[in-house]
Parts: C-alpha cells; sequence; structure tokens
C-alpha cells in the first residue's frame, strides 16, 4: 500500500467547555477541561490510520509530560513517526475554547524546528500524497515549497490544507507553493483571508486544479478546471464540537481516493465524515469506516 505522509504540527489540545465566549474584560466559568491530542498534521494523519492508510508523519517531536500521550495515540493508529524531528522543547500546544452551541475560539503556543533537509528520501518512496498543513515558522513556505517540488517530479500528488495562519500570509505569499498542489482545501473564511473575497478566486483555480471550499453548514464549494459544483450537507447533526472538522474532511476526502472513489464520491464521504465527527468532543473524532458507509446508507441520495 502506497504511503500518505502528512507534514505539520502535532499538539497537545487544551480544550475548556465553556456556556459562552467572553466580552472584552468579561469572565466565564470554565465547565470543563479535557485534554486530546491535535494539530493539524497530526490530527489529518490520525483520521487516514483510522481508515486504515498507510500514514507517515513528518513534523516536530517535542520532549514534556504529554509527548508519550502523543506517540501513544500515533501508536494506536498505526501511524509511522520515526521520521519525524525530535526536540527537547515542549510540544506544541492549542488552548480551545468552546462555547455551548459547538462555536471555538483557538489560542496557540507553536515551536517548528525543521529543514527540507530533515524529510527523509525515504518519506519521498512509494508515497501517493504529501499532504502539507499550517506551522508558525518564518521560512515555512519555502521549506514546504522545495520538498513539493522534489516531490511532484516523482509524481507523488501535493495537498494543501492552509488554516487561518497560512491563509493569513496572503496569497503572494502562499503563491510558490500553490503551483504545486493538486489538492486545495481551505475554509470559506480562509480563502477570504487569502485573496479578499470568493470574487477574486481565479487567482487560486488558475493555478490549483481541484480547490475545495469547506462552508460550514452550507457544505462545500468544488472547482475543478474553473468549473464550480456546490455540494449541499447531506444532513443535519447535533454539533457539539467542530474542532478538527475540517482535518478530518480532507483525511476523508484522500482516503476516498485512495480507495479509488471519483473526487465527487470523495467529497461525499469526506462530508459525512466531518458530520459524524462534530457528534464529538476533541480534534480527533474521526469515525471509522464502517461509522462512515452506516451514515451513508440513510443518507436520502447516495452519489453526487
Amino acid at each position: 500500500m502506497k504511503k500518505v505522509v502528512c507534514i505539520g504540527s502535532l499538539n497537545v489540545d487544551i480544550l475548556l467547555s465553556v456556556d459562552e465566549f467572553c466580552e472584552d474584560d468579561g469572565e466565564q466559568v470554565i465547565k470543563k477541561i479535557d485534554i486530546f491530542p491535535g494539530g493539524q498534521a497530526g490530527n489529518i494523519a490520525a483520521g487516514l490510520g483510522k481508515l486504515g492508510k498507510n500514514t507517515y508523519f513528518f513534523g516536530n517531536i517535542g520532549s514534556d509530560n504529554y509527548t508519550r500521550v502523543l506517540l501513544d495515540d500515533f501508536d494506536n493508529l498505526n501511524i509511522n513517526y520515526s521520521f519525524a524531528k525530535k526536540t527537547y522543547n515542549p510540544n506544541n500546544f492549542v488552548y480551545c475554547l468552546v462555547n455551548g452551541s459547538g462555536e471555538r475560539r483557538l489560542y496557540t503556543y507553536n515551536y517548528a524546528d525543521f529543514t527540507a533537509e530533515d524529510f527523509s528520501e525515504e518519506l519521498y518512496k512509494d508515497t501517493e500524497f504529501i499532504v502539507f498543513t499550517s506551522l508558525i515558522k518564518e521560512d515555512v513556505i519555502e521549506i514546504y515549497t522545495e520538498i513539493a517540488k522534489k516531490a511532484k517530479s516523482r509524481g507523488i500528488k501535493i495537498a494543501l490544507d492552509p488554516g487561518n495562519i497560512f491563509a493569513r500570509l496572503e496569497f503572494e505569499k502562499l503563491k510558490p507553493l500553490l503551483e504545486f498542489c493538486d489538492y486545495f482545501f481551505p475554509s470559506l473564511n480562509e480563502v477570504k483571508l487569502l485573496v479578499g473575497s470568493m470574487e477574486n478566486i481565479s487567482n487560486i483555480t488558475e493555478l490549483v486544479p481541484n480547490f475545495i471550499v469547506t462552508c460550514g453548514d452550507q457544505g462545500v464549494m468544488f472547482f475543478k478546471d474553473n468549473n464550480e459544483n456546490k455540494i449541499p450537507n447531506p444532513k443535519k447533526v447535533d454539533k457539539i464540537d467542530s474542532t478538527g472538522a475540517g482535518d478530518c474532511f480532507v483525511a476523508g476526502f484522500i482516503a476516498g481516493l485512495l480507495d479509488g472513489k471519483t473526487e465527487k464520491q470523495a467529497i461525499n464521504f469526506a462530508m459525512h465524515a466531518a458530520l459524524l465527527s462534530i457528534t464529538k468532543k476533541g480534534a480527533r473524532s474521526m469515525p471509522s469506516a464502517e461509522e462512515i458507509n452506516k451514515f451513508l446508507s440513510e443518507d436520502i441520495y447516495k452519489e453526487i
């Protein structure tokens, strides 16, 4: 089975549950504290691992009391992290406030220390996809672009899940990496941060052949070769925590392609995975393939 390599952050997520977010200078009682493994790359890798894919993680793994928790989670999902760069710094942390409606606010501590040379030659071998995710690091776009260029020359497909961090860099800064991307997965808000408005998306569609915009309750917009498809959410669920739903979508989509689905079928599979994920707490609430397929079988339409 060919590999999928996920590059980016591995975090400890501290989930703080509140009834509502504070106004300026306000105070709010924290009802519950939960601790989960997280990070965009870690979440996508975990989702792919749960769906039985041959998945590798590349990024930094820190040294603190939470390291064993992070690695045990990877071990349980058969994620290979042997090529990750270990550091003596603390692991990355995200403090996530979640209100009673499942909306969230994120505050991050980020440490990143690797170069393109740290990305082992072994990670290019027998690899189908490399999935890039956001990091706070001054030269990260240059590092990612160097890895992507080498990967593309070997026929590896490139996917990018930008997150707010990369979207705030704006289009010209991200453009060198986008030029190598086969798949791009921003949220609607991230598109607006990146190019100002949806009226300017031709900047992206001219570079990326498969551009998939996640729109929350409104579903997905899929642009392929400049053709737009609007795909509504197939059903409603009771949202508990939307943390990691976008990562779940990306993992479900790539897993779908690896299973031989068309892109629209993979989107449908990924949407159902993401919907199930928001009915639970934590960024790694990826359902199993059996749960997703059962959820699909209950839908009023089976194919799109």
